[in-house]
């Protein structure tokens, strides 16, 4: 809803913030790229860099050589949530923007996303909000996370500076909204059920990646640098000394998980490394990890059971996995586009046969490794070195850090043959960083829709139903997906035959999933019918959430009162933990009974509780630095004794 009086006052604090910000070196103004028409500075355009009203410097008449080239065309804001002008919005709102991002391969520069250079100001006395400003891991959206419950009833500004920059350096297009809260808040926050940050962190460092206790009572972690680390657990929850393992030291090791007979064996997945880009393909693997546990400290052994994975340009990967009720092992396998067809921003690549998928491994049918690559390989691609010393020149081809990988053998990997020790399935699942195999029976993934820019496959010619290509779609929400054998989830796959992108427009009415023109102006056109496998999802997160690691809550906190449920950590809207209620039979989750049991966080990517205190420890990967990561520690406070129901 939008309010006359509101939008007026909103153009009386763009002139006060302009005339303000002016003396900090940014301005307010009204031209076409924000820059004010009489020539001043613009409204957050920065006034030190030749901006308008400056010395042109030297003669740059036709004795002075050929123009120079073109400057390449500049980032912007595509759209924003909330919307500019509006009213009433949640107090826990975060601020999502789209981008548009015109430069092959380069994302938002994250290391340009500080407080100067984003950021959300109280209307009445320009007061800064405290906030956490992040892109997601593909870097083509920003968001800006406030730290605490925003006041009721209060007007906000938000302002992005051109000393935002994309990875190859452009500055983004200055860009600023307003919006006013009501007097409500979008999560559930009950006092009673509610984690307390500890700090400090109890550990910082190179990233992690994933938290799980073992076996042994200790607490394992995975890092973006390829180590493995592990802890002793204090009774006050705090972490002794760390041990590592450095076997796999140079590549990205996500997933990990323990094998149920085998207190000595544990699983993780592994990736060329994340910091050079485009990452060659290829390279994801299933990785067996033996302990040693007869050597003093952390030794081990490890095997690469599959390998010859899909891996995207970026940050999909080969991501979580957990063992099944079945003893097989289940990985969650991320897509190689943002939307299904290629798109610039993703290198251009195509999506693989075992893309966007959930894998299942019988390892009773894996005695040894094996390659699962589906196509040949393809030639190299030019990298963009994003910071890592290496040995080798960055433009020279692929770099993978770390030990050697298996070598192609030449075979194409076919998933449905008979006796196929890796198959899908389920299929149409974009980005799941985590899947958790409930007490309940059911496989639950929650799932990373598309930031805005990405492309959809349109059917070749002449296949029927026929379903349209879509360009520079907007941002999909994201979805909790209770995955079943053969199911598709909505992430187009045209190596599969899966051209519809979440629930299609089948109807002139707002039907699930739905992907209509109403949205951003960009959808299928009315008739267009979901995948006739979609299964749709049990609960939608919205958009820019990132809800990333998972877990079924079985510790004794609060009582008992919330095992069973759903533990999500949200990475960048929301920087939290959300608790949801997950029915005895499956089935669509009830949103006014999901719980906020935490906030305040920076960038959470994945958590793991501890059964026998109840306490959660999160990794967060804090700005994305290459050593930027942190250990946090949730401690339960209030609750209930008697294991009340929230």
């Amino acid at each position: 809803m939008r309010s006359a009086g509101r939008w007026a006052a909103a153009a009386m604090v763009t002139a006060l913030v302009g005339a303000v910000a002016c003396s900090e070196g940014v301005s307010g103004g009204g031209g076409p790229d924000g820059g004010d028409p009489d020539g001043g500075c613009g409204f957050l355009v920065s006034c030190s860099d030749g901006g308008p009203g400056e010395d042109a410097g030297p003669d740059s008449g036709p004795d002075s050589g050929p123009p120079p080239p073109p400057p390449p065309p500049r980032p912007s804001v595509r759209a924003i949530d909330p919307p500019d002008g509006w009213t009433f919005v949640g107090r826990d709102t975060a601020v999502k923007v789209d981008v548009f991002l015109p430069n092959i391969g380069q994302g938002v520069d994250e290391t340009t996303l500080t407080g100067d250079n984003v950021r959300l100001l109280r209307a009445a006395d320009l007061m800064p909000i405290a906030a956490t400003v992040n892109t997601t891991g593909g870097g083509d959206a920003i968001v800006l996370q406030p730290r605490g419950v925003l006041d009721a009833r209060t007007t906000f500004i938000f302002q992005l500076s051109d000393r935002v920059k994309d990875q190859g350096g452009n500055p983004f297009i200055p860009f600023t909204s307003t919006f006013s809260t009501g007097d409500f808040t979008n999560l559930k926050i009950d006092p009673r059920y509610h984690y307390t940050v500890v700090e400090p962190p109890l550990w910082n460092g190179t990233p992690i990646a994933s938290l799980v206790f073992g076996p042994d009572g200790r607490l394992y972690g995975t890092g973006l640098d390829g180590i493995l680390r592990r802890w002793t657990v204090a009774p006050d929850g705090t972490l002794g000394p760390e041990e590592q393992w450095a076997g796999l030291a140079g590549r990205t090791v996500i997933g990990i998980a323990f094998q149920p007979d085998n207190p000595n064996v544990l699983w993780v997945t592994t990736n060329a490394t994340l910091y050079v880009q485009p990452a060659q393909d290829w390279t994801g693997t299933v990785t067996r990890v033996t302990i040693d546990p007869a050597q003093p400290g952390f030794v081990a052994t490890f095997q690469d059971m599959v390998f010859g994975l899909p891996r995207s340009a970026k940050d999909h990967m080969t991501n979580s996995l957990a063992f099944g009720p079945d003893g097989a092992l289940y990985v969650t396998q991320g897509s190689t586009t943002a939307s299904g067809a290629p798109d610039p921003t993703w290198y251009n690549r195509h999506e693989r046969l075992l893309s966007s998928a959930l894998l299942r491994i019988d390892l009773t049918l894996l005695p040894e490794p094996i390659s699962v690559q589906t196509e040949p390989l393809p030639p190299p691609e030019p990298v963009v070195d994003s910071g890592v010393p290496d040995a080798g020149d960055p433009d020279a081809g692929p770099i993978v850090l770390g030990p050697p990988l298996p070598v192609w053998d030449g075979g194409i990997y076919d998933p449905h043959a008979l006796n196929a020790a890796v198959t899908l399935y389920g299929e149409g699942i974009r980005n799941a960083y985590d899947l958790v195999w409930h007490t309940n029976g059911h496989l639950y993934a929650p799932g990373n829709g598309t930031a805005a820019g990405g492309n959809t496959p349109g059917t070749p010619p002449g296949m029927e139903p026929v379903v349209p290509a879509l360009s520079s779609i907007p941002t999909q929400d994201d979805y909790l997906f209770d995955v079943v054998p053969g199911g598709y989830y909505g992430h187009p796959n045209p190596a599969r035959g899966q051209y519809v992108l979440n629930g299609g427009n089948p109807t002139s009415a707002i039907d699930p999933g739905e992907v209509a023109p109403s949205d951003g102006g960009v959808g299928y056109p009315v008739g267009t019918l979901p995948d006739p496998n979609w299964k749709g999802s049990v609960y939608d997160f919205s958009r820019n959430r990132s809800p990333d690691g998972a877990l079924e809550s079985k510790g004794p906190a609060f009582g008992g009162a919330l095992r069973g449920y759903l533990f999500v950590v949200e990475y960048s809207a929301g920087d939290d933990v959300l608790a949801l209620p997950i029915p005895a039979i499956g089935g669509p989750i009830d949103r006014a009974q999901v719980l906020q049991v935490a906030s305040g966080l920076s960038d959470p990517l994945d958590v793991a509780e501890d059964v026998t205190t109840g306490n959660l420890y999160v990794a967060q990967l804090v700005q994305g630095g290459a050593d930027g990561g942190a250990i946090i520690l949730l401690r339960p406070d209030g609750g209930t004794a008697d294991g009340g129901t929230p």
